[in-house]
């Protein structure tokens, strides 16, 4: 037999038991996960049309709503270049819902997406929109899809099935009332490994099934699915990676349950990706198959005039990974050759970790809200063992999976979970009641100046990896990067924001010859309207 089919068939027995675990999980309680968008209690509203909260009408237990968001944006980037370019870009999604009590929920979303003024010298992002535009590559593309597409059902709202087209998050599946709380859960927990790169206007999405239970405060939360392209890929996006899956199951125990104001986490991630080398372009060299396991705990603790906020999370990987070795990543003084002749099917044992602590005064003007943390991700310090066709030898590179990082590692998007320590000083604070500012500070090293800088936010398109890697040259620094963003509510309906992001790259970057520059820049103007 083959290595290609004998890897197609581990992938379908993955894949198999993934799903048959998922489909018993739903025939003995029919759960899945909670509505992405907010939910409002049908008890709550009258029967007929209505224009408000949404467009929508009711009768009884059945229930009609439509939704509309635009999001519309000015960016600039300059990344390790002498140029400039400013790019404009937005999306648009139309979403319509049936739902009949709490039991069943039928969703659909479409969305229109563009990006404009793709010049042919454009960097950072820009540049990744402009080399994944097919019809054909230029200055503009733009392309109505299909976002989601589900069905759901369930015993009630916190006990059901999802399955087709949807958003998959992980550490998500909770919201609490409290806005710091889901702060916190969401944005400094959330997507972490499993996320949409909603930032982008290509957001990727998740084909697959999805199961919630919820009993005594303990949250079971399990999925199967395979990633979409999307993300920078606008016009092929939402098509599935048919060679890329995952599936994992992740328990939470709520705030309250076993310790005030604190909750706990536990989870499992099963990632393979199978897809033919000669269909994919380096860093990926073969098969990728890896399981993550971790547990996490949140609190919020009253203390003095504020509130003290604790965040912990730990993971540890294990699995195969096969890669392929230059020389350069494990020797500054070599320029980067050819690489080694052939794959080396790695052992994979790689780690992680986040510590975050900060502390708000809530009663006080503006409310501010100071926090300080560091997130490190495991690398190789001996990237050269077992090179070699026949090599072998651990991989000690943490794998990323398919996170949206730029939430989390500096909103100039340089780095990846992966062979980093990452620094972190945070502001928080709201001069007005509608307005918000946020100022941060990363210091960012690589783990180990043996290995290399990564960066992106896992596959995306049928021909990449989703990440890049460019050598340490012997230094682990990789710079000090300040983000600046304000954001003004002006009322349910429209939002405004504006940041700007500046990356100073140290000897990772500066050392680096084929940089023109080693700092990059982002700025962004935008504007949301919803209803």
């Amino acid at each position: 037999m083959s290595e290609r089919r004998k890897y197609s068939r581990i992938l379908a027995g993955f894949r198999s038991s993934l799903w048959a675990i998922c489909a018993a999980l739903a025939a003995f309680s029919l759960p899945g996960l909670p509505a992405q968008a907010e939910e409002h209690k049908a008890a709550e509203i009258p029967d007929g049309w209505r224009m408000t909260p949404d467009i929508g009408w009711k009768q009884g237990d059945h229930r009609f709503d439509l939704r509309f968001t635009s999001r519309n944006r000015w960016e600039r980037w300059e990344a390790q270049t002498n140029n400039e370019d400013n790019i404009y870009g937005g999306r648009v999604r139309v979403s319509a819902e049936y739902a009949w009590q709490d039991h069943v929920r039928m969703f659909a979303e479409g969305q229109w997406a563009g990006v404009y003024d793709l010049n042919s010298t454009a960097s950072g992002a820009a540049g990744l929109y402009r080399a994944n535009a097919h019809n054909p590559p230029g200055s503009s593309v733009n392309s109505f899809r299909v976002y989601q597409l589900f069905a759901q059902g369930g015993l009630d709202s916190d006990n059901w099935l999802r399955v087709g087209l949807q958003a998959l998050k992980n550490a998500s599946e909770i919201r609490y009332e409290d806005g710091n709380w889901n702060y916190l859960k969401n944005k400094r927990l959330g997507q972490r490994l499993i996320g949409g790169v909603g930032w982008t206007h290509g957001e990727r999405s998740y084909d697959g099934v999805a199961v919630r239970m919820e009993q005594d405060g303990h949250v079971l939360h399990f999925y199967a699915a395979e990633p979409t392209t999307g993300v920078f890929e606008i016009d092929r996006a939402y098509k599935r990676q048919k060679d890329v899956i995952f599936g994992g199951m992740e328990w939470t125990v709520e705030r309250g349950t076993w310790v005030e104001n604190t909750e706990f986490g536990a989870f499992f991630i099963g990632f393979a990706d199978v897809r033919d080398t000669q269909d994919v372009v380096p860093p990926f060299f073969g098969d990728i198959n890896v399981y993550t396991f971790g547990i996490s705990s949140l609190g919020v603790y009253p203390m003095g005039p504020g509130n003290l906020d604790v965040i912990l999370w730990g993971a540890a990987q294990v699995g195969s990974y096969e890669d392929r070795y230059a020389a350069c990543d494990a020797n500054p003084t070599v320029a980067c050759g050819p690489l080694s002749p052939g794959s080396r099917d790695l052992d994979q044992l790689a780690w992680a970790g986040i510590a975050e602590v900060g502390y708000q005064l809530s009663d006080v003007w503006s409310k501010p809200w100071l926090r300080a943390g560091v997130n490190f991700a495991s690398g190789d310090s001996n990237p050269a063992q077992g090179a070699g066709v026949s090599g072998g030898g651990n991989r000690n590179t943490f794998f990323n999976l398919l996170p949206t990082n730029h939430m989390y590692y500096g909103y100039a998007d340089q780095v990846a979970f992966s062979n980093l320590i990452d620094l972190l000083v945070q502001l928080k604070f709201s001069p007005l009641p509608k307005l918000g500012v946020e100022l941060a500070f990363h210091q960012f090293w690589l783990y180990t100046n043996r290995d290399a800088r990564y960066f992106g936010s896992g596959a995306f398109e049928r021909r990449s990896l989703g990440y890049g890697r460019s050598p340490s040259n012997g230094s682990n620094n990789v710079g000090q990067e300040i983000d600046f963003v304000v954001d003004y509510k002006v009322n349910e309906h429209l939002g405004l924001a504006a940041g700007y992001a500046h990356l100073f790259g140290g000897g990772v970057f500066s050392r680096n010859q084929t940089f023109a520059d080693e700092d990059t820049s982002w700025a962004f103007a935008q504007v949301t309207l919803s209803y």
